[in-house]
């Protein structure tokens, strides 16, 4: 009995070692692909690899599928929707911190939960709550100006020394996402390793698969040799079906057209009434569930300058 504990003792500590020595069988490419940083991998990917669907290795060897291919992500997010199901430790997790919502549940009960928080975001309702943003937008307006005047007048005071210069003020924003969306080409076909094309690809059950928007939307084989440049003119375009600012299909976000309406009221009422422009404090982008900007390490914030408009 000893000696079996000992040889067994002795195989768990040179396995450990194995492993701990073979990070990359542990963690596969998570930490490569999960990574705040990780915003020069994902475009190697992008333009080595340019079909639009990649293998990569997951957790203790596991094979999974890294997509960003939009006729595939239709087909996964539209399409068969019900059979792309989230993973059961997505479900699991978030219904430990939201309960029985519209979040954590799957099939059927998802559908009806859905079904029945569709009116709150009704273009009618959403009507009836316009006055309440602009009631808000006003106060954040409001309170921007008597900030910028107190500025201006401390800049007057010959005893007043402020290196932001007369009527600027400085403010750091929570999270500021900015989007800009690209003409969309059809992908009729995927390249393989080998130099073949196939249409399509088969997938076994319990494959996890990545669904990386950000990815395919800064993809030149897509969007074109321009993808990664900032066009906002490219608004004045009708945006692309693959847009993807709010997801797509059974889980696309239920109060996008609420979070549209809320942000064109303040930009309304912010932009007639101000100027903005970045300050002189590098920031930096977080990759993650939503481009985040941030300065002096890990302080998400952005911070810039507002002056009263001319």
């Amino acid at each position: 009995m000893a000696l079996i504990q000992t040889l067994f003792l002795i195989a768990t500590i040179w396995i450990a070692r194995w492993l701990w020595r073979s990070a990359s069988f542990v963690t596969g490419n998570m930490k490569e692909v999960f990574n705040p940083n990780a915003w020069g991998y994902h475009q190697e990917l992008v333009e080595k690899y340019d079909g639009g669907v990649i293998r990569i290795n997951g957790l203790l060897g596991e094979q999974q599928l890294y997509i960003f291919d939009p006729k595939s992500l239709n087909q996964i997010l539209i399409k068969d929707q019900d059979i792309f199901e989230e993973p059961s430790y997505v479900i699991k997790g978030t219904r430990v911190s939201f309960g029985e919502g519209l979040l954590s549940t799957l099939g059927e009960q998802h559908k009806k939960q859905r079904k029945m928080l569709n009116p709150v975001f009704s273009a009618a309702h959403l009507r009836q709550m316009v006055p309440i943003f602009f009631d808000v937008g006003k106060r954040l307006r409001d309170a921007l100006e008597s900030r910028v005047q107190k500025r201006t007048t401390r800049d007057r005071s010959p005893l007043m020394d402020d290196a932001h210069g007369p009527g600027i003020v400085e403010i750091s924003s929570g999270r500021f996402v900015i989007a800009e969306r690209r003409r969309a080409n059809d992908i009729h076909s995927i390249t393989t390793l080998g130099g073949s094309t196939t249409t399509e690809l088969p997938v076994p059950a319990e494959t996890g698969i990545f669904c990386l928007h950000p990815v395919g939307e800064r993809n030149p084989a897509v969007w074109g040799p321009d993808a990664l440049e900032w066009k906002p003119e490219r608004w004045l375009s009708p945006l692309p079906q693959t847009a993807n600012d709010f997801h797509r299909g059974g889980r696309a976000c239920i109060g996008f057209k609420f979070s549209q309406l809320e942000m064109k009221v303040i930009l309304c009422l912010l932009v007639e009434r101000f100027k903005f422009s970045l300050s002189d404090k590098d920031i930096k982008w977080s990759m993650g569930s939503i481009a985040v900007p941030s300065v002096e390490g890990n302080k998400h914030e952005l911070p810039l300058k507002v002056e009263i408009a001319a």
